[in-house]
């Protein structure tokens, strides 16, 4: 490029210039003032929300001490019953043994009872002079005595055990008088025979014996 190509480029450019600093550059718009009656407006619907809110707010917190004052009595109460539970709980599970354990000792009434049958039967006149009936009396008297023996061991495992009334003096904690005989050899009011059996459970009365009494001049 010559020197002259340049410096006409030059003057073009300076030209260019000039030709803009003759439009004049628009002024900024002013901002518009605000509406006080929109702004007012607008101020009070936020402070009535603030109110609403603040009320459903304490309204809501009410509701959530209520709940918690109630699921605390509920708690309360709950602790209670199960401590209650908890203290009756032993005894029931000793009222419940103690009622199985005189079941069993029915059962064991009605054995003896039969082992004792059979034993009398046994020396009958009747029986003497039939082998076949004396066989069987002897075979019933056999498995009745072990089952006896193995309701008495069964009965040993759960703390049970009979005490002797026979031959002592009437102990009315732990025996009941039946009804009453006269032997002229045995003191007044002591224990002749044994209707049913007394029976403690760790030291404790289980079953009271029933007995039959001495009372002299009976008769």
């Amino acid at each position: 490029m010559t020197q002259e190509e340049k410096e006409g480029l030059v003057l073009e450019f300076r030209a260019c210039l000039d030709s803009l600093d003759d439009f004049d550059s628009p002024a900024p718009e002013e901002p518009s003032p605000p509406d006080l009656r929109v702004l007012l407006t607008e101020m009070a619907l936020l402070k009535n929300e603030v109110r609403t809110g603040t009320r459903q707010s304490k309204g809501l917190l009410q509701e959530l001490r209520q709940y918690s004052e109630l699921l605390k009595e509920e708690n309360d109460r709950l602790s209670r019953d199960l401590e209650r539970a908890k203290e009756k709980l032993p005894e029931a599970r000793r009222q419940a043994e103690r009622e199985i354990l005189l079941g069993v000792l029915d059962l064991r009434d009605r054995l003896e009872s039969g082992v004792e049958a059979l034993s009398s039967r046994k020396t009958s006149f009747f029986s003497r002079f039939f082998s076949r009936e004396a066989r069987l009396i002897d075979s019933l008297s056999e498995g009745l005595s072990l089952t006896l023996g193995r309701t008495d061991d069964f009965l040993a495992r759960f703390r049970v055990r009979a005490f002797p009334s026979v031959g002592r003096a009437l102990d009315p904690e732990i025996m009941r008088a039946v009804t009453a005989e006269s032997v002229e050899d045995l003191p007044e009011g002591v224990v002749v025979r044994e209707i049913r059996k007394g029976f403690f459970i760790d030291g404790d009365l289980l079953r009271v014996a029933e007995v039959v009494v001495n009372k002299k001049g009976k008769g």
